[in-house]
């Protein structure tokens, strides 16, 4: 697992803009075949927290399957949240 913070800070003719990035990754192999990633972010800007969900599965070499959710919510507010679910499959053919 890993976790870092970042703080950036502009300064601009209608004043300064500071932005802090809170971050955090974990990555897990149940095997050599099949991995799991995780990655959470929280903006300060824009008060947002986003997450990434990813797993792999590898079938055959240079061939694999990917199933990935996101999903960013207002980290202070309950309401809605955009998600989506990708489902993704590559396939090596031989020649």
């Amino acid at each position: 697992m890993v976790f870092w913070t970042r703080r950036s800070g502009r300064k601009l003719s209608q004043g300064e803009v500071t932005t802090r990035l809170v971050n955090s990754r974990l990555d897990y192999s149940f095997n050599t075949q099949m991995f799991l990633s995780a990655f959470i972010q929280y903006n300060s800007e824009r008060r947002q927290v986003s997450s990434n969900l990813r797993f792999n599965l590898i079938h055959r070499p240079l061939s694999d399957i990917f199933i990935v959710y996101n999903e960013e919510r207002d980290a202070f507010q309950d309401g809605e949240a955009d998600k989506s679910l990708t489902l993704k499959y590559t396939y090596m053919f031989d020649f």
